[in-house]
């Protein structure tokens, strides 16, 4: 599993980052997806159409990284993912 999500598989996907800063524009997208960090806090967003809620899911699905994500569209939170622990390989003596 990729520790960075692959955006160029989710369709339509627009990163909102504008000089560091989350950039909060005017028209409310079809969908937000968030990426956080291990304390809950927002690392990257960005925001994409779909027809409705199994397809914006199914194409989150498809670049899902290792970090905690959520999915919202506008006030309603889709589906919350959490982060997929990373297992150390084991050393044999």
């Amino acid at each position: 599993m990729e520790s960075v999500p692959r955006l160029d598989k989710v369709p339509s996907f627009r990163p909102l980052v504008s000089h560091g800063i989350l950039a909060w524009g005017c028209v409310m997208p079809g969908y937000r997806l968030y990426f956080m960090n291990e304390l809950g806090h927002i690392e990257q967003v960005g925001e994409f159409d779909a027809d409705d809620d199994d397809i914006a899911i199914a194409a989150v699905e498809r670049a899902r990284g290792i970090a905690p994500m959520e999915l919202w569209c506008r006030t309603h939170k889709v589906k919350h993912w959490d982060a997929i622990p990373v297992s150390s390989p084991t050393v044999s003596a």
